[in-house]
C-alpha cells in the first residue's frame, strides 16, 4: 500500500527527477551557488546577505515554516490545496528540509507528514511539530528518528471551518507560536471557532482573535478578540503579543499592527466603524495589503538596531519591520520599514509567506514565488544573515552539563539558548527548582534569566507556586520581572484554568486584593498586568480600586480597566463610576464597560439616571447605552470578507419593553438635541416610537433637521393614525416649506377612497405658496370622485 501511494505521488510530481521524495535517496544536492543564479538576489539592507537556502524541487507552495529539530533544518508546509484547486482534500504535506553538509544550502527534503487540510500555521517545540489546518490543531512526533512522524494527534477540532464548508480555506485556523510561558498562541481568522474542549464544555468565538492552549490542547481559551484575519502572532522577550491584521479586501479597514493582551478587543468589525474608543487602538494603521507570517527577533546575529524588531511578511511585496518602543503601559506608534524585497526582474515575483529565526540568528523567509497555477514545483526559501554579526555559541542539550551551567545559560544573549536552558532546568524537576531558587536568592541571575525563571517556577502550578511568584514580584526591583511574575500567577489563579470550566465564576478575591494593594505606585507595565489579573479573577472590588488607582491611564490601561470592570460583575459600583465628574478618567472607562451589556441591574440604573440626570449630555449618553441593549443579537451569521453595516439586534429579552418605554419618554426631553439624538439611535436600532409623543413634538418643532427625523419615524406608523399630525405640520406656516412638503407627500400616499376628501379640505385651508401649489397638483392628479 505504501509503495502504491509513493507511485501516485511520483506521478503527481510530473517527473521523477522533480519529485522531492526522491531527494532523500542519495541524489545530488539540488540547491547551491549555481542554482542561486536562476534568480536575482533579494534586496536587503547594506551589510546583510540573502542566500537561496532552498528552491524547487525541494520545496513548493510553501505556506508556513518552522524551526527544524537540528541546526540547518526547517519544516516547510506545502499547501497544495491553495495552489492546485479547492476540490483537493487532505493533500497538504510537511517536509523536513535539511542542509546535511553545512554549506548553507539545503540538499535533502523528506516528507515528514502528509494528508492535511490547508496548512496555514506551523511550529516546532521540544520534539513536537504543531500544524494549524482548519479545523484542526494537530501535533506530530517522530519517535523512531527516521525523519517521518509516527505519532499524530488532533489536539483541537473546530477551529474555523472544514474545507468542505469553506473551499477557499481562508479566514480560519492560521499561524501559531509557542511562548516560553508554556502556551500555544493560535491566530484565528474571523470565521471564528466552535470547539468541544477536552474539559467537556464548548468554546465559541464569533469572529477573529487569538486563542491559547497548552501543548496537549487543554486549557483552550480566548486571549483577545476583534481581529479580522491575522496570520501569525509575534511574542517579544517579555511575551508582549503583537499581530498584523489584514485589510478587508480593498475596503477601508487597512493593515493594522496591534499590541494585544489578555481580554483585549481590537474592534473588528463593528467597534472599528462605530465605537473606536471602545476598542484597543492599533500601533500602526497602514494602507492596503495582505499580511502573512511574522515574529519578534530575539537573537544577536543582526545589529543592535534590529534586535527586538517585529518582522512581518507583506504578500507580494516585502518583509517589513517595526521597532517597538515602550510608552507607559503600552507602546509608541510604529513606523513601517522595508527590510527585504524582490528584485524588479525577478521572474517569479517575491511573495513572502512566513518567517522563522534559526538557532544561529539567521532569518529564514518562505517565498511562495509566482502564482504557480497550473505550474508545479515553484517556491523558495531564503536565509538572511549579517556576516560578521555576533554569534551566540550554542550549548548542546547534554546531560553532562551541570545545573549550574544551565542556570548560567538563562542569561545567554541568545533566545534559543535561554529557551533550551529553561526547558532543561524545568525538566530536572525538584532538583532544577532547588538550584534555580538558590541562584535567585544569591542574586546571581540577570534580568533575562529572571524573566525565564518566572516560568520555571510557575510550571508546577498550585497555590505554592502562586505564593512564590508573588513573593518574587515583591522582591524583584525590575518592572519587567514583576510584570512577568504577575502574568504567571494570573495564569495559575484564573478560575477558568483552575476549575477547568469556562463558566467557573470568580476566583480568589483575597489574592486580587493583595495584588491591588501591592500595585499602588508601580510601573505602568506592572499595573497593566495587575489590572488584567484582577479582571481574570472577577474581583468585585475592582471598580473602587480602579477609581482610586488610575489617575491618568493611557490607552492600554484604559482598555484593560474597561474589560476588568465588565469581569467584576459589580454593576452597582460601575454605575457609581458613571456618576463621577467628567474630569475623572474612570467615568469614560465605565461608560465603555457598560456598553452592549444586557444586564437587568445595569439597565435599571441607566433608566433611573436618564430620568433624573440634570445634564443633557449625560442623559444622551445613558439613552445611547440603552438603545444598544434594547434587544440582543440574533444567532451569528458570518459577515463576509467585507462586512456590511451592523444589523440591529432582533432578540427580545426581559428588559426590552422597559427600555422601549424609557426611550420613548426621552423623546419628550426638554433639550431638543437630546430628543434628536435619542430618535436617531432608536431609528438605527429599530426601536418602535409612540405616535402620540412624535405628534406632540411635531406640533412644537420648527427646525428642519429635527422635523425630517421625526417625519422619518412617523412613516413607520399606520397611515390612518398619522393623518392628523401630518395635517398639523402641513398647515403650520411656521415650519419650513421642505418639511411641510414632505408631510404632504406622506399624507397623500396614505389616502384611500374613503379619505380622498381630506386633501381637498386641507388645500382649502392653506395660504398661497408652494405647499398649496403642491396640494392642488396632487388633487389634479387624483381620479375624480
Amino acid at each position: 500500500m505504501r509503495a502504491a501511494l509513493v507511485a501516485v505521488r511520483l506521478l503527481a510530481c510530473g517527473a521523477l527527477a522533480a519529485c522531492p521524495l526522491s531527494l532523500a535517496r542519495g541524489q545530488a544536492p539540488q540547491t547551491g551557488p549555481e542554482t542561486e543564479q536562476r534568480f536575482p538576489p533579494l534586496r536587503v539592507p547594506e551589510g546583510f546577505k540573502a542566500t537561496l537556502f532552498a528552491c524547487d524541487p525541494l520545496v513548493e507552495y510553501p505556506s508556513a515554516i518552522a524551526l527544524g529539530p537540528r541546526p540547518g533544518s526547517i519544516f516547510v508546509a506545502a499547501d497544495y490545496m491553495t495552489g492546485l484547486g479547492t476540490e483537493i482534500i487532505r493533500r497538504d504535506e510537511i517536509r523536513l528540509i535539511e542542509d546535511t553538509d553545512a554549506d548553507e544550502y539545503a540538499d535533502r527534503a523528506t516528507v515528514y507528514a502528509d494528508e492535511f487540510n490547508s496548512i496555514e500555521g506551523l511550529t516546532w517545540h521540544a520534539g513536537t511539530v504543531y500544524a494549524m489546518h482548519s479545523p484542526f490543531l494537530t501535533a506530530l512526533r517522530d519517535t523512531d528518528g527516521d525523519g517521518r512522524a509516527d505519532e499524530r494527534r488532533d489536539l483541537v477540532t473546530g477551529l474555523g471551518l472544514p474545507p468542505e464548508q469553506n473551499p477557499v480555506r481562508l479566514h480560519c485556523a492560521n499561524g501559531l507560536v509557542m511562548g516560553h510561558d508554556g502556551w500555544l498562541y493560535l491566530a484565528l481568522g474571523d470565521h471564528g471557532c466552535d470547539v468541544q474542549r477536552p474539559e467537556g464544555d464548548r468554546l465559541v468565538l464569533e469572529g477573529g482573535g487569538i486563542l491559547r492552549c497548552r501543548p496537549d490542547g487543554g486549557g483552550l481559551h480566548v486571549f483577545a478578540t476583534g481581529l479580522r484575519n491575522i496570520y501569525d502572532v509575534a511574542l517579544d522577550d517579555d511575551l508582549n503579543v503583537f499581530v498584523r491584521d489584514n485589510e478587508n479586501d480593498g475596503g477601508d479597514y487597512k493593515i493594522r499592527v496591534c499590541h494585544s493582551f489578555f481580554a483585549a478587543d481590537h474592534g473588528y468589525p463593528y467597534l472599528y466603524y462605530e465605537r473606536p474608543d471602545e476598542a484597543l487602538p492599533p500601533l500602526a494603521d497602514l494602507g492596503l495589503g495582505s499580511s502573512a507570517g511574522g515574529l519578534s527577533y530575539h537573537e544577536r546575529q543582526f545589529p543592535a538596531e534590529y534586535r527586538g524588531n517585529l518582522f512581518f511578511c507583506e504578500w507580494g511585496k516585502a518583509v517589513v519591520r517595526y521597532r517597538p518602543q515602550r510608552a507607559a503601559a503600552g507602546f509608541s506608534p510604529l513606523s513601517e520599514i522595508e527590510f527585504a524585497a524582490g528584485a524588479d526582474n525577478d521572474p517569479y515575483g517575491f511573495k513572502p509567506t512566513d518567517l522563522v529565526v534559526e538557532r544561529d540568528g539567521s532569518l529564514i523567509v518562505a517565498d511562495w514565488a509566482d502564482g504557480q497555477q497550473p505550474k508545479r514545483g515553484r517556491g523558495r526559501i531564503y536565509r538572511i544573515t549579517f556576516p560578521g554579526g555576533q554569534a551566540v555559541a550554542p550549548v548542546e542539550d547534554s546531560h553532562e552539563l551541570g545545573l549550574a551551567d544551565w542556570i548560567a545559560q538563562l542569561d545567554s544573549p541568545g533566545y534559543h539558548q535561554r529557551l533550551l536552558a529553561q526547558e532543561t532546568i524545568a525538566g530536572r524537576g525538584p532538583e532544577g527548582l532547588a538550584a534555580l531558587r538558590d541562584a535567585l536568592s544569591q542574586g546571581r541571575l540577570g534580568v533575562p534569566a529572571r524573566l525565564h525563571a518566572v516560568w520555571i517556577l510557575a510550571r508546577p502550578g498550585g497555590p505554592a507556586a502562586i505564593d512564590e511568584l508573588f513573593e518574587l514580584a515583591k522582591a524583584d526591583a525590575e518592572p519587567r520581572v514583576q510584570a512577568q511574575a504577575v502574568r504567571a500567577l494570573a495564569d495559575l489563579a484564573d478560575p477558568v484554568l483552575v476549575a477547568h470550566r469556562l463558566d467557573a465564576g470568580p476566583g480568589d478575591a483575597e489574592l486580587a486584593a493583595s495584588l491591588a494593594t501591592w500595585a499602588e505606585g508601580k510601573d505602568p507595565r506592572v499595573l497593566l498586568e495587575v489590572v488584567v489579573a484582577v479582571g481574570r479573577l472577577g474581583w468585585r472590588d475592582a471598580p473602587g480600586w480602579l477609581r482610586d488607582t488610575l489617575a491618568s491611564p493611557d490607552a492600554a490601561l484604559s482598555h484593560a480597566a474597561m474589560q476588568t470592570l465588565r469581569r467584576s460583575g459589580n454593576w452597582t459600583a460601575v454605575l457609581e463610576l458613571v456618576d463621577l465628574p467628567e474630569n475623572q478618567p474612570l467615568r469614560a472607562i465605565a461608560l465603555g464597560a457598560a456598553a452592549d451589556q444586557a444586564v437587568p441591574e445595569l439597565v435599571e440604573g441607566l433608566i433611573g439616571r436618564l430620568r433624573e440626570e440634570p445634564d443633557a449630555q449625560r442623559r444622551r449618553q445613558y439613552a445611547d447605552l440603552l438603545t444598544r441593549v434594547y434587544k440582543k443579537p440574533a444567532a451569528w451569521v458570518y459577515w463576509g470578507f467585507r462586512p456590511p453595516p451592523r444589523p440591529p439586534n432582533t432578540v427580545a429579552w426581559e428588559s426590552t419593553g422597559t427600555i422601549e418605554q424609557a426611550l420613548n419618554g426621552a423623546l419628550a426631553d426638554p433639550e431638543p438635541a437630546v430628543r434628536l439624538a435619542v430618535l436617531r439611535r432608536m431609528q438605527r436600532e429599530k426601536i418602535p416610537t409612540r405616535l402620540a409623543t412624535l405628534g406632540a413634538w411635531l406640533g412644537q418643532e420648527i427646525d428642519a433637521d429635527r422635523l425630517a427625523a421625526i417625519l422619518e419615524s412617523v412613516r413607520e406608523h399606520p397611515a390612518g393614525e398619522t393623518r392628523k399630525p401630518l395635517e398639523q405640520v402641513i398647515r403650520s406656516a411656521e415650519k419650513p416649506a421642505p418639511s411641510r412638503l414632505t408631510a404632504l407627500d406622506m399624507l397623500t400616499a396614505g389616502l384611500d377612497a374613503a379619505t380622498e376628501g381630506r386633501l381637498a379640505t386641507l388645500a382649502g385651508s392653506l395660504d398661497d405658496g408652494p405647499v398649496l401649489a403642491e396640494a392642488l397638483r396632487q388633487l389634479a392628479r387624483r381620479p375624480a370622485g
